[in-house]
């Protein structure tokens, strides 16, 4: 009786946990069942492959709790024109280098935020995708998906898991890594 994005959160969650691999879409298919089994095995449940409302509230539970401790706060960026949750706990500006408003690590946790921000069009676009894909903060392995008005990256190594999503839209280039 989950909604689609209830599902997608409960995915996020299992993949966060190292249970899951596949997509982030909201539907339930073989790969989303095993890794639920392989959790609640983990968990020291029946691995059923359907998760109970209770093991949904320990999963979501541990993810959240790596979350509270970022202060998650909705930060407004008026030179880049950008309003999203960061991790205000663990980050804080740094500097304008544009196209990108830097929020660089406080303390021990090594996170960094990019807002990215500049007017465009789709070819400008296309090269602040491949330009991006140079950036040390961007290990090169991880999916990669470049549509007409936007992109994702992902990327991944054994010290940095970085994400970074980008729109274009009436002329304006926003995202953030």
């Amino acid at each position: 009786a989950l909604d689609r994005d209830e599902k997608r959160m409960l995915q996020a969650a299992m993949q966060w946990a190292g249970f899951y691999d596949g997509a982030i879409d909201g539907l339930y298919g073989r790969g989303t069942r095993q890794s639920m089994s392989l959790w609640q095995e983990a968990n020291n449940h029946e691995p059923t492959g359907v998760l109970t409302s209770g093991q949904r509230v320990q999963l979501i539970g541990a993810y959240n709790a790596i979350l509270d401790g970022m202060g998650l706060q909705l930060v407004r960026d008026d030179a880049s024109g950008i309003e999203m949750q960061i991790p205000t706990g663990v980050v804080k500006f740094a500097e304008y280098e544009p196209p990108f408003a830097r929020f660089d690590a406080t303390g021990d946790v090594a996170a960094q935020v990019l807002l990215i921000s500049q007017p465009g069009d789709q070819t400008r676009m296309f090269g602040l995708y491949e330009i991006l894909q140079t950036l040390a903060i961007i290990p090169p392995d991880g999916e990669r998906v470049r549509r007409d008005n936007s992109f994702v990256i992902e990327g991944a190594d054994n010290t940095i898991q970085s994400y970074t999503s980008v729109q274009l839209e009436n002329g304006e280039i926003k995202g953030f890594t």
